[in-house]
C-alpha cells in the first residue's frame, strides 16, 4: 500500500473510534475503555507506517512542518493509550482521536519537505526526539487542561451530571502535574543539548522560536515552583498549562509553518 492509503485507513480507524465513543451509553462505555483502545492499536501502527515512509526519503529524513506535526500526535495518542492500561477513563482518549487524525491526514494534505540528513549525528537525533516527546507530553497535559476546566465547570453548573468518562479533579490534577515534570524534563534536555551541541544549527533558527521557546519553558517552570510552593492546581494550573503550550506551539511548529510553506512557496 502507498503512504496515501495508510494515511486514509489511519484516519478512518481513529475516525471510528472516536464515533463509537460519542454515540455510546457514557454510563458502560468505560468498562470497554481497555477494549477501545485495544482497538486504537491498528490505526496507531498505520500511523507509525505512514510516519516512516513520510519521514524516510533518499535525500534524507524529511523533517517538515508537517510531518512533524503528524509524529507529535502519533506519541500523543501512544501516551493516552499508555495512561489508559492503569486508568479507566476515555475522556483523553476522546479529545486525542481528533488531533490524531488531523496528524496522520497532514502530510498528505500539506506534502511540505524539509529534508536533512542525521545519520550519524547523534545530538541533532537526540535533540529532535527529546523536543518531540516533550510537545507531546505537554500537549497530553493541555488535553487534560481542557478536561479540568470542563469538569470544573460542570461542577459548579451541574454537579449532578457530570460524565464517568471524566475521573475525579483530584486524578486529574496528579495526572496533569506528572505530565508537566516529565515535559519538562525532556524539554530542558532539548534545550541543553541544543545550546551546548548545535550551535551553529541554532543560530539558522528564527529568532522568534528561541524566544517563544525559553518563554514556554519560564512559563511550566514557573507553574511547577508555584504548584510546589503555594500549591497551584485546577483552574489556575490550568491556564497556565495552556498558555504554556500556545507559547511552545507556536514557536516550533509555528517557525517550521513558516520555513517550509511560505519561504518555500516565494522561491
Amino acid at each position: 500500500m502507498n503512504t496515501l492509503t495508510i494515511s486514509l485507513l489511519a484516519a478512518l480507524g481513529y475516525s471510528a473510534l472516536f464515533i463509537f465513543i460519542l454515540v455510546s451509553d457514557r454510563n458502560t462505555i468505560v468498562d470497554k475503555s481497555r477494549s477501545l483502545s485495544a482497538l486504537a492499536l491498528l490505526p496507531l501502527l498505520l500511523h507509525g507506517s505512514a510516519l516512516y515512509l513520510n519521514i524516510e526519503t533518499h535525500a534524507g529524513q524529511n523533517l517538515s512542518f508537517s510531518t512533524l506535526f503528524s509524529l507529535a500526535a502519533w506519541f500523543l495518542v501512544i501516551l493516552i493509550l499508555l495512561h489508559n492500561i492503569r486508568h479507566r477513563r476515555l475522556g483523553l482518549l476522546a479529545f486525542g482521536l481528533p488531533v490524531a487524525v488531523i496528524g496522520v491526514l497532514l502530510p498528505v494534505l500539506l506534502p511540505t519537505e524539509n529534508t536533512e540528513m542525521l545519520k550519524g549525528q547523534s545530538s541533532s537525533l537526540w535533540h529532535i526526539w527529546l523536543a518531540v516527546i516533550a510537545h507531546s507530553l505537554f500537549a497530553v497535559a493541555s488535553l487534560q487542561s481542557l478536561l479540568i476546566l470542563l469538569l470544573d465547570r460542570r461542577l459548579r453548573r451541574q454537579p449532578g451530571n457530570i460524565s464517568p468518562l471524566l475521573p475525579p479533579m483530584q486524578s486529574m490534577n496528579h495526572l496533569l502535574f506528572q505530565l508537566l515534570w516529565a515535559g519538562m524534563l525532556l524539554l530542558t534536555l532539548a534545550l541543553i543539548i541544543g545550546f551546548t551541541s548545535l550551535q551553529p544549527q541554532i543560530a539558522e533558527q528564527p529568532l522568534h522560536k528561541l524566544i517563544l521557546s525559553l518563554l514556554a519553558w519560564v512559563v511550566f517552570a514557573v507553574l511547577l515552583f508555584g504548584h510546589h510552593r503555594f500549591g497551584w492546581r485546577g483552574n489556575v494550573a490550568a491556564k497556565w498549562t495552556l498558555a504554556g503550550f500556545a507559547l511552545l506551539a507556536v514557536g516550533y511548529f509555528g517557525s517550521r509553518l513558516v520555513l517550509d510553506l511560505i519561504l518555500s512557496g516565494a522561491r
